[in-house]
């Protein structure tokens, strides 16, 4: 697995939980599917698909 320069894994206090999120923003996490795929994006709670 690699991880971006911004990102960090977190403890949720929720049962059974794993995060990801941005060390410089909490509210956001963007992770990349393969180096041309695709990508899932998290905004302050708005969810995306999207192409890279």
């Amino acid at each position: 697995m690699n991880v971006g320069d911004d990102a960090q894994f977190t403890d949720l206090d929720q049962a059974n939980s794993m995060g990801i999120q941005g060390s410089n923003n909490s509210t956001q996490v963007r992770i990349k599917l393969g180096s041309n795929g695709g990508r899932l994006t998290s905004n302050n709670g708005e969810v995306y698909l999207g192409a890279c």
